[in-house]
């Protein structure tokens, strides 16, 4: 056997030893531990906490201990969708309320932060596409709550939450959809499950503001559509909330606390952090995902944390 040939096999047999080795350094490489997520740090009255660094936060992924490498307040970079409920219960102050926060929310976003109005029924409208002209937007809602149709027909909220995304050529991590609603879906193909996957694939968060009131202990067919409505929401790492009075009975009180519960809305929007983690073990599928505030920071106030409760591995 010639010595070339010698070589070569011993060569062979080397990469075959290493091979293994090679594998499991890959399996092991921190860019398959490296995580991103976005929280929002909320304050009892509703604003957004932006003091806080890495060292300020604690994180658990798939229960094990995780490091918070960097946390930057983000800028705001983020789309923003609102869909407005114009079915038929929505008729009357709900539907003048659902525009008004709508309004609201226009007005409070940075200039460079891009905000799409859509309405929906049986099937999903476009009223303004993405702009950054938020002087536009809320003279074409202003338009629209004047001089358009009024609410009627039925109501599919998964379906139009399932067809925003759809319509989105590309995704930004962190992008918003704002559904303003009564609840009552009862026209919708797509079930809860497929629009929170749709929503995890594209890191898109799910918020939900819920215009309707129920008695204490009163139980009504959608309100289990309202609880699946509200998870899908928190387990997007958005947020949710339910006015406690009856709109119908619309007041100026009650409006008042719909724009506060909206604004709490807006500062989670747009106040959150990009957190950068590396976990303590490598991860290959969603992992549930923890995060607190060290005690070291000194905040002594309770405090609300809004985030995904699961995270992807950032792998190429």
């Amino acid at each position: 056997m010639s010595t070339r040939l010698l070589c070569q096999l011993a060569m062979a047999g080397v990469l075959l030893a290493l091979a293994p080795a090679a594998a499991a350094q890959t399996a092991t490489s921190p860019q398959c531990q490296t995580l991103h997520t976005y929280v929002s740090v909320l304050k009892p009255d509703g604003h957004a906490l932006t003091t806080l660094t890495a060292a300020d936060f604690e994180a658990e992924t798939g229960g094990k201990p995780a490091q918070v490498t960097a946390a930057a307040l983000h800028v705001p970079e983020h789309r923003v969708f609102v869909l407005l409920d114009h079915s038929g219960s929505m008729s009357g102050d709900r539907w003048n309320v659902a525009v008004a926060l709508a309004r609201d929310l226009d007005h409070m976003l940075p200039a460079k932060m891009p905000i799409g109005i859509y309405w929906f029924d049986t099937g999903l409208h476009q009223l303004v596409p993405l702009t950054r002209d938020h002087n536009y937007v809320d003279r074409e809602l202003k338009t629209f709550l004047l001089t358009g149709p009024a609410p009627g027909s039925r109501t599919q909220i998964l379906d139009a939450v399932d067809q925003v995304l759809k319509a989105v050529p590309t995704h930004h991590a962190g992008d918003i959809v704002y559904v303003l609603t009564d609840g009552e879906d009862n026209h919708s193909i797509e079930n809860f499950g497929e629009v929170a996957k749709a929503l995890a694939a594209s890191s898109t968060r799910l918020f939900a503001g819920e215009l309707q009131y129920g008695e204490p202990g009163e139980f009504r067919p959608e309100d289990l559509r309202q609880t699946e409505l509200r998870r899908s929401a928190e387990k997007s790492g958005g947020s949710f909330f339910k006015l406690g009075q009856d709109i119908y009975q619309f007041d100026e009180e009650q409006f008042q606390l719909a724009r506060r519960a909206n604004f709490a809305m807006f500062e989670s929007m747009v106040g959150d952090y990009e957190l950068s983690l590396i976990s303590g073990v490598p991860i290959a599928k969603p992992e549930k995902l923890k995060l607190h505030v060290h005690p070291r920071s000194a905040i002594t106030d309770k405090i609300k944390m809004v985030y995904p409760e699961a995270i992807l591995p950032s792998c190429p």
